[in-house]
């Protein structure tokens, strides 16, 4: 299997019993399963990633809406920061 094979040539590996996986095909979700604490997300079920939700099914406009709150709550605690020019120069980009 090329997951294999890639983890095999980088020394990477993945740890099953944190992952998840959503099935974007139109076909039936695949029997395949690396272990019993692997599964597969259903449709409407989302997960979370890099700070956000994912899955399939899942409603755009409540995953900006998430992403624009995070955002918003963290300008809001900077912005109570009484920040030198070199503190606003990191704080922005981050």
């Amino acid at each position: 299997m090329a997951i294999d094979i890639f983890c095999k040539a980088s020394g990477a590996s993945i740890n099953w019993n944190k992952s998840k996986g959503f099935w974007i095909s139109s076909e039936a979700e695949p029997a395949w399963k690396p272990n019993a604490e692997f599964r597969w997300l259903v449709k409407g079920e989302a997960t979370g990633y890099l700070g956000t939700w994912i899955g399939v099914g899942i409603d755009k406009g409540i995953q900006l809406k998430q992403i624009q709150s995070k955002d918003c709550d963290k300008i809001r605690n900077w912005s109570g920061m009484n920040l030198s020019l070199a503190g606003k120069v990191i704080i922005v980009p981050s």
